[in-house]
């Protein structure tokens, strides 16, 4: 399916490539960053807002680990 789509900045290719994004961040409590993503069945740019909302340690049968939680937000869905 040929796309044909204007984009005036870069932009990550996915779903996936903003996961992957996510991780390569700084996880800092109150780190915000805006990321931009090409979504290949609407032929748009859209825009996220990622936020570490707080560090938390969790227990497994494996151990313990310390985690982040990330709250993904869509620009479009904040308007």
């Amino acid at each position: 399916m040929p796309v044909d789509a204007a984009i005036f900045e870069p932009v990550l290719s996915g779903s996936a490539a903003i996961e992957i994004a996510i991780a390569t961040l700084p996880l800092t409590p109150g780190y915000r960053a805006y990321l931009t993503a090409f979504d290949l069945m609407s032929s748009k740019v859209q825009s996220f807002l990622p936020e570490v909302k707080e560090k938390e340690t969790i227990k497994v049968k494996a151990g313990e680990y310390e985690t982040y939680k990330v709250e993904l937000f869509s620009l479009e869905e904040m308007k």
